[in-house]
């Protein structure tokens, strides 16, 4: 029984450790969206005509 507990704690050590990396793999790294991206204060309100 004693076993069967290590087995089944290194077993789920071992996924819990490997789902986020199996999960990161597809995404492309870093890309960011359009919304996201930081403008300096001094372009935007140029650009707004303020």
């Amino acid at each position: 029984m004693k076993r069967f507990a290590f087995f089944t704690g290194f077993l789920l050590l071992t996924t819990a450790v490997a789902v986020p990396f199996f999960f990161k793999r597809g995404k492309p790294a870093r890309q960011e969206a359009d919304e996201n991206i930081r403008y300096d204060i001094n372009d935007y309100l140029a650009a707004e005509g303020l």
